[in-house]
């Protein structure tokens, strides 16, 4: 295990899945989720817990779920170390790292190239079952690539992105 902070830097690139949901029928049982397990900031990403960080990392993918509105609310997420591609996080394909830090990726046979600082996402709705009602739930995608970040890490810091709340255990 790397001590923390690590002296490299690593690619960053994210993959979010935010689900918003309308109640239409039945009735809304809200769940909580909150897992949140990094942030970036500065330039710098702040991992809860520890990462196995070598020179076999080809990037670290954020994989971030949220829940809002009737169907209630939180983030989970958490940090990959990609050792091979492509690599499958959900639906969203990492094909290949570029100069630079370029990465492509394809999506519901949408293929894209973003270099650092570029992002892209991706809405549909759909009508499903969850808990005890059904819900109108607007589905994004986003996907992101932050470039490269120093990696911190430790049990000392969360950042909760859903509401923006700092906690400090």
């Amino acid at each position: 295990m790397p001590p923390w902070p690590h002296e490299e830097k690593y690619l960053f690139f994210e993959v979010r899945i935010d689900r918003y949901g309308v109640l239409v029928n039945g009735s809304s049982s809200k769940i909580m989720i909150d897992f949140p397990m990094y942030v970036v900031e500065d330039s710098t990403l702040r991992v809860m817990g520890s990462l196995e960080l070598n020179s076999s990392v080809i990037l670290l993918l954020g994989g971030l779920h949220s829940i809002s509105g009737d169907m209630g609310g939180g983030v989970s997420s958490n940090v990959y170390p990609v050792l091979s591609l492509p690599y499958i996080f959900e639906d969203v394909e990492i094909l290949s790292v570029g100069d630079g830090g370029r990465v492509e990726v394809a999506y519901n046979g949408t293929f894209l190239t973003l270099k650092p600082g570029e992002s892209w996402n991706y809405s549909y709705s759909v009508v499903e079952e969850f808990m005890d009602g059904f819900f109108n739930i607007t589905v994004t995608i986003a996907v992101e690539n932050y470039g490269y970040l120093s990696v911190i890490g430790g049990d000392s810091l969360v950042h909760c992105r859903c509401c923006e709340i700092w906690e400090r255990p």
